[in-house]
């Protein structure tokens, strides 16, 4: 399935951009969400303009047991890989499974664009394709996933729309 989720943030692309991408978010994102368990960032690299950023989200589980079996949240766990040029403000993603047999059926990868709108606002498009490869059931997972992805990325612009509306205190 094809998407595109966007939202809206206050501040330019530059400091939306530093503020999604900060080494410190995670924790933040941690505490302030409730769709999440835990974010970490795991690695960052700079070549010039080009950020290289990895970082392991723990989603709360959508579902609490298959039949007698309890689904375990490593289960949902994924690796966030990007790379965004900060002067473009365009990068790419790709979210891996950590756990093998769902990294096996799934595909998910697209782009990522920050662009300036008016009012000193960012808008932030995501774009990209998420395949899970089942015969017939795919597409069923491929909604769900979808909407549970929305979510997600709904409650973390709430949590960055806060971030990034806060003053900064004088040193």
């Amino acid at each position: 399935m094809q998407f595109r989720i966007e939202h809206r943030f206050p501040g330019s692309p530059t400091s939306v951009a530093a503020k999604m991408f900060s080494p410190d978010i995670g924790p933040i994102l941690s505490e302030r969400m409730s769709t999440i368990i835990e974010v970490e960032g795991l690695a960052q690299t700079r070549e010039g303009d080009l950020l290289r950023a990895r970082t392991r989200y723990l989603p709360v589980p959508l579902i609490k047991r298959v039949g007698p079996k309890r689904v375990e949240p490593r289960w949902m766990e994924w690796i966030a890989e990007f790379e965004f040029d900060e002067t473009s403000g365009k990068g790419s993603f790709r979210n891996i499974p950590t756990t093998a047999q769902v990294a096996r059926l799934m595909d998910n990868h697209g782009t990522i664009e920050l662009h300036a709108v008016p009012g000193g606002e960012t808008l932030r498009v995501l774009e990209g394709e998420l395949r899970i490869k089942v015969p017939l059931l795919g597409r069923i997972a491929e909604k769900i996933i979808h909407k549970n992805a929305v979510s997600i990325l709904d409650d973390e612009a709430e949590v960055m729309r806060a971030l990034l509306a806060q003053k900064p205190h004088p040193g």
